[in-house]
């Protein structure tokens, strides 16, 4: 019933969604939204630079779950790659799309 479930999903949905991430490398123009990469994405540009992939998750973490506003916060990345991460990725962040307000006044 799973197979069958992504099978239809992935008919239903739009081509743009089906096509793969770009690739993310060293040299890709930057700075990147921290938000804007998936961890795979994340992964990749970490590789690029001679990184761990485990860096990723670290990062998210602290991103995602800690709230820094910097990366000089993440005490356990290496100060070499909290630097880098400084002048390649923004924390910038998330923006609403779309805001929805129901009958009884509470926003979504």
């Amino acid at each position: 019933a799973m197979r069958l479930c992504a099978s239809v999903l992935r008919h239903q949905a739009p081509k743009q969604l089906l096509q793969p991430p770009p690739t993310i490398t060293a040299s890709t123009p930057t700075p990147f939204n921290v938000h804007a990469l998936s961890k795979e994405e994340l992964e990749q540009l970490l590789l690029s630079w001679g990184e761990k992939r485990y860096r990723a998750k670290q990062i998210q973490n602290w991103v995602y779950h800690v709230g820094v506003t910097s990366f000089d916060e993440c005490s356990n990345l290496p100060k070499v790659l909290r630097a880098r991460l400084s002048e390649s990725v923004s924390l910038g962040s998330l923006a609403v799309e779309h805001e929805q307000v129901s009958r009884d006044g509470t926003t979504k």
